[in-house]
């Protein structure tokens, strides 16, 4: 009888744990760098801005997106980065605004829409967390992606007006993702999958007050492993007929 009822204790705490397996839990989905690009666009000193070099306008991004994943619902956490990479060239300004080039993950131009002088302006050390202060519900494999917000956990925008240098630093800055593209989640071979279409600006001045801005719009695709469908199932299954077996003992 003891055997018995020690055994009935145990395949509860298994049915315990299979229920609590389908709520919240803390996840971490990788970033797919050969998926995963952010552009940027807006105006700089008044006027549209164009690349500096081939491709300055885009670059793609690495790092991890923490999240609690329940059964039907996701919240972005803090914890993760959406890191930018390098462009393969050196933008126009240095980092201390002076005339040369040195690394950076976007380098814009454009010409100052008050004074007839070229603009410059490098993007550097470009980083976010996405965040959601509550959970998002899941319907099917989409969700509300405006939601999710960008918090800028660094980011500097430095520029050569002319031979007037000048930066902005933007971080702690946060934007709501305002892309019109729902994300979705989909899970295949044991992996799911995030597909995250983001859009988030800020406004700065160069020559006058918020007369630029960086606007960040591409897709993030991350994905994570998940258990693989029926293994607690089979835990409790298992527990199950070893209890049906004692009895008969």
């Amino acid at each position: 009888m003891f055997v018995v009822r020690v055994t009935r204790i145990v395949a509860a705490a298994a049915v315990s744990l299979l229920a609590s397996a389908t709520l919240a839990a803390d996840v971490t989905y990788a970033i797919d760098p050969n998926q995963s690009f952010l552009s940027v666009s807006g105006d700089l000193a008044g006027n549209s801005a164009s690349q500096q070099t081939a491709g300055s306008l885009i670059t793609s991004y690495t790092g991890t997106i923490h999240a609690d994943r329940g059964a039907s619902t996701i919240q972005f956490l803090s914890g993760g980065t959406v890191d930018a990479a390098l462009q393969s060239q050196n933008q126009q300004p240095r980092t201390d605004g002076t005339p040369g080039s040195q690394p950076a993950d976007y380098g814009r131009t454009s010409t100052n829409a008050v004074f007839p002088v070229q603009v410059v302006e490098a993007l550097r050390d470009w980083a976010f967390s996405l965040e959601s202060d509550n959970p998002i519900n899941v319907t099917g494999t989409t969700f509300n992606g405006s939601d999710v917000g960008m918090l800028v956990q660094s980011g500097r925008s430095q520029w050569l007006n002319g031979n007037s240098p000048g930066e902005k630093n933007f971080f702690n800055l946060f934007a709501f993702n305002s892309s019109s593209t729902a994300p979705t989640l989909s899970t295949a071979n044991g992996v799911e999958t995030l597909t995250l279409p983001l859009r988030g600006a800020w406004s700065y001045g160069v020559q006058t007050s918020l007369d630029s801005q960086v606007i960040f719009s591409g897709t993030i695709v991350a994905q994570r492993a998940v258990p693989e469908p029926g293994t607690g199932a089979l835990v409790v299954a298992g527990i199950g007929l070893l209890a049906s077996r004692r009895r008969r003992i």
